[in-house]
């Protein structure tokens, strides 16, 4: 039998370190939310996955051969607001206009409505 278990105890003590650390680094960014995903936290800017607590790491998330990876970053940036903000900044920037950003079939990002026309007008 399943035996569901309260959130706290599927995410990590560190992941919590991690995620607290980092907002706490790119406070400046008035965008920012973190958000409760799978057994970590996904940090978005302006609504755009740009990063994860995961894995006892801090990731930032990349496009590479048509799926999403999460890379670590340097531990000593984390605590650097002066390092990490651009890094995350750049992230959100490079997401957004990636021309796989809100494609049909990404978990990550809802499809567009541009999107969602262009599928709709090819159904015969």
């Amino acid at each position: 039998m399943l035996e569901l278990r309260r959130e706290d105890e599927r995410v990590g003590d560190v992941e919590r370190e991690i995620r607290d650390r980092v907002a706490d680094s790119l406070a400046e960014i008035s965008d920012l939310d973190v958000r409760r995903m799978f057994s970590g936290f996904g940090f978005y800017v302006a609504g755009i996955l740009v990063a994860a607590a995961w894995d006892e790491a801090f990731r930032l998330r990349y496009r590479e051969d048509g799926r999403w990876v999460y890379k670590p970053v340097d531990e000593a940036l984390v605590d650097d607001p002066s390092r990490i903000v651009p890094l995350v900044r750049n992230r959100a920037a490079s997401s957004a206009a990636s021309p796989t950003r809100g494609v049909a079939g990404d978990p990550c990002q809802p499809p567009s409505i541009l999107v969602l026309h262009a599928v709709a007008s090819r159904w015969p």
